[in-house]
C-alpha cells in the first residue's frame, strides 16, 4: 500500500512537471502547469527536468518551513511597476563596503533619477555626513539651475560646490552658530567678486558696527584686507564691524569609517 502511494505521487509530480512555460531567465516564482521547461521546476538546475528532479523533490516529502530563495538569477532587462509598495533593503552592513547596495558602472552614471516629485535624494539622518564626495574630477557638487535663473554660466574649473544658476541665493546660510562662510587658505583671494549690483560685501549686523565705503574708482586697505568697489551704486561696498567678543573655537577631530585616517575639522584659532 506504501508503495502503490510513492508511484501515484511520482506521477502527479511528473504530470506537472511535464507541463511547464519556457522561460527567459530563471524565475523567482514557484514551479507551475506547463508544456515546455520552466527553470522553477529545474530542481538540480542542470537544464533538464528529469526523474533526477522528482526524487530530489520526493525525498523531502511531507517537510514543512520557510522558503528562501538563490541567488542563481538577475532582474536585468526587467521595469517593476509599484503603487506604495518599494523596494527595501535593512540590516546592518559593515566592512568592506558600508553599504546595502553597492553599484559600479564604468561607461555612465552611478545612480540615475530621472524624475522625483519631492526630494531627487533625501537623507533622513546620517551618522557622519550626509553627503560625502571622496573625490570627482570635476565639481563636488554641481548646481546647473535651481528654480528659474535669470541667466547660468557652468565654469571650466573644478570646483568643491558649483551652482551655475540660482533665481534666488547661490549659497543661502539661514543660521550659523559659528562662521556663515569659512575659508581656512586661500592662494588668492579669500572671497572674490567679479561683479555685484549693490555691495560687493554686506554686513547686515554683527555685534558693533560701522560702516566702511570705499569710493568709486578708488582703493584703500580696510583693517588690514583690500576692498574694491563693486559698482557706482551710493551703497558702500563694505559693511564692517568690530565685534564685541571673541568668536569661539571649535576643535576636533572627525574620522569616517571609511577613512583610514583621521581627519581635523574646525580649528579655527581667534584672530582678535
Amino acid at each position: 500500500m506504501k508503495s502503490k502511494l510513492s508511484v501515484l505521487v511520482l506521477v502527479i509530480v511528473l504530470t506537472v512537471l511535464a507541463a511547464t512555460p519556457i522561460a527567459a531567465a530563471p524565475m523567482a516564482s514557484p514551479c507551475t502547469p506547463g508544456a515546455s521547461y520552466n527553470p522553477a521546476c529545474d530542481v538540480n538546475q542542470d537544464g533538464a527536468i528529469t526523474i533526477l528532479d522528482v526524487q530530489l523533490t520526493a525525498g523531502h516529502w511531507n517537510r514543512t518551513g520557510a522558503f528562501v530563495s538563490d541567488n542563481n538569477h538577475n532582474h536585468l532587462g526587467q521595469t517593476w511597476t509599484g503603487s506604495n509598495n518599494p523596494m527595501k533593503i535593512q540590516g546592518a552592513f559593515g566592512a568592506p563596503d558600508y553599504t546595502p547596495l553597492l553599484l559600479s558602472n564604468s561607461t555612465g552614471h552611478g545612480l540615475a533619477v530621472t524624475s522625483a516629485a519631492i526630494d531627487g535624494i533625501y537623507v533622513g539622518t546620517a551618522g557622519y555626513y550626509g553627503l560625502a564626495v571622496q573625490h570627482a574630477d570635476k565639481d563636488g557638487v554641481l548646481v546647473v539651475t535651481a528654480g528659474s535663473p535669470s541667466s547660468s554660466q557652468v565654469s571650466a574649473d573644478p570646483n568643491g560646490f558649483e551652482v551655475a544658476g540660482a533665481q534666488g541665493n547661490g549659497l543661502f546660510v539661514g543660521r550659523a552658530d559659528y562662521n556663515g562662510v569659512y575659508v581656512s587658505s586661500a592662494a588668492f583671494d579669500g572671497v572674490s567678486v567679479a561683479s555685484a549690483g549693490l555691495a560687493g560685501l554686506f554686513v547686515g549686523f554683527g555685534g558693533r558696527r560701522r560702516r566702511v565705503r570705499v569710493p568709486y574708482g578708488r582703493r584703500r586697505r580696510v583693517r588690514g584686507r583690500r576692498a574694491a568697489m563693486a559698482s557706482k551704486w551710493s551703497r558702500p561696498a563694505i559693511l564692517a564691524y568690530t565685534p564685541t567678543q571673541p568668536r569661539p573655537v571649535a576643535t576636533g577631530a572627525s574620522t569616517h569609517p571609511m577613512q583610514s585616517t583621521a581627519v581635523t575639522c574646525c580649528s579655527i584659532p581667534s584672530p582678535w
